[in-house]
């Protein structure tokens, strides 16, 4: 979990870059934070260096630009802007990379509807989306669920990273565990039976072999537990989170 210290440093860096947007831009209607930044879910540097807050920049004008003369403006605004840090492009958003933490950062249009944006497709074309609808299924199957879906998500994106070498992406894996956990209170109830329950989730989404030596590994735990001998149970769980 990214702890206050953490968190207030990334707080002051978005603050500082959206005051700077708006300061730098001509006809930007807003800067919307969204991503697992917004969730909770967001994994410290120091256990995903991919980390990265997303921010889509949303443009207020009737210009019938392609997304590429976004980008282009937007890699401009940080290049000059951030002149020690390093600005790429990265798929069509830019990628603002700071010693502390990432910031992703998508053009967007406005569409007329509450919630709803066009952003790029790919560097020609524009596709609708809802950035944030997310948040409220996961805020609902975390309170359903005693509160423990947000931690074992937490946990299951650090064996993603640290394990299964990134083969799903972050927002699949938290899609997949949301959907999978929703009524779970029916028949779980500790932290280890969300843990079971999520591997099970994403059994047949990635590497099968890889699942299959968590769930064996956290069986182990549980046995050894039992058994009286919580050091080596601890080593099991060390073995498939490392360092969480």
């Amino acid at each position: 979990m990214v702890r206050d210290s953490e968190k207030q440093s990334i707080d002051r860096s978005v603050d500082t870059l959206i005051s700077r947007a708006n300061a730098y831009f001509g006809g930007l209607d807003r800067c919307l934070v969204f991503g697992s930044y917004t969730r909770g879910t967001i994994l410290p540097r120091k256990a995903d260096d991919h980390s990265d807050v997303d921010i889509m920049m949303v443009f207020d004008d009737d210009d019938d630009y392609r997304p590429q003369a976004y980008i282009n403006r937007i890699k401009k605004f940080a290049e000059g802007r951030y002149r020690s840090s390093v600005v790429r492009q990265d798929r069509p958003s830019v990628v603002l990379d700071m010693q502390h933490i990432r910031i992703e950062m998508t053009p967007g249009k406005n569409y007329g509807v509450e919630g709803w944006y066009y952003i790029p497709r790919d560097a020609s074309a524009w596709q609708l989306t809802k950035p944030n609808s997310f948040n409220s299924d996961l805020v609902k199957c975390n309170g359903s669920n005693g509160y423990k879906v947000k931690p074992v998500i937490r946990l299951m994106k650090h064996w993603n990273v640290s394990r299964n070498y990134r083969a799903l992406p972050s927002f699949e894996l938290e899609s997949t565990l949301v959907d999978a956990l929703m009524y779970k209170y029916l028949s779980c109830s500790s932290y280890t039976d969300y843990v079971l329950a999520s591997f099970d989730a994403i059994r047949w989404k990635t590497s099968t072999s890889r699942v299959e030596r968590a769930i064996s590994k956290v069986n182990s735990a549980i046995a050894y537990e039992a058994a009286g001998f919580p050091y080596i149970a601890l080593s099991e769980i060390k073995d498939v989170f490392p360092g969480a």
